[in-house]
């Protein structure tokens, strides 16, 4: 008889095996999606540091001073939780001026905003060329060092959820708790 108790004890029931098991998928599902994740932050991390290096254009702030026609509207909605919104895109020719070691330089833009078109005294972030302070683009945070290096910082995070996530699926309560937290039927629970 004490060795049917014991038996009973070292069987797991079927609650804690299906719980178990589903937490064996639920975490293999986080590890990939942690890994696939950190991939991406430390591709993208690394392209947007190498582009920051290579940027031999500097930052200047432009003034518009003149539209340039009338702004041509475009109604558009976009998705706002459970409903669509609507705005308007305005795409606006104006002329900018900025000053570039004491000289001034003038040039035509054109640039779309939402809700409301350009406006005389509005000022913009661009990318001028110092070998030709005439050429002007636009300033995009993919060519900014430190938006590359927080990528790859949020990639080594994911790395120690994955590694995390990894020491808790092979750990029996851990894994029981992944499995309850993941499975059908428990949302309603916590």
């Amino acid at each position: 008889m004490s060795d049917n108790k014991k038996s009973n004890k070292t069987q797991k029931g079927f609650g804690n095996q299906l719980l178990s098991g589903w937490g064996y998928f639920q975490g293999y599902t986080s590890i990939f999606v942690y890994i696939l994740g950190a991939i991406l932050c430390f591709i993208f991390g690394v392209f947007t540091i190498k582009a920051a290096r290579n940027n031999k254009f500097k930052i200047v702030r432009v003034s518009v001073t003149a539209i340039n026609g009338t702004p041509k509207r475009t109604p558009r909605t976009r998705k706002c939780g459970s409903r669509y919104c609507a705005y308007d895109e305005y795409e606006t020719d104006f002329s900018v001026e900025y000053t570039i070691d004491g000289t001034s330089y003038q040039q035509n833009l054109t640039k779309t905003t939402e809700d409301r078109p350009v406006q005389i005294g509005n000022t913009f972030q661009y990318e001028y060329n110092p070998e030709n302070p005439s050429e002007l683009r636009e300033f995009s945070l993919m060519r900014n060092e430190l938006v590359g290096i927080i990528l790859i910082i949020i990639g080594i995070i994911l790395c120690l959820f994955a590694l995390g996530t990894y020491y808790c699926v092979n750990h029996d309560n851990c894994r029981m708790l992944l499995g309850f937290i993941g499975a059908p039927g428990t949302r309603h629970i916590y």
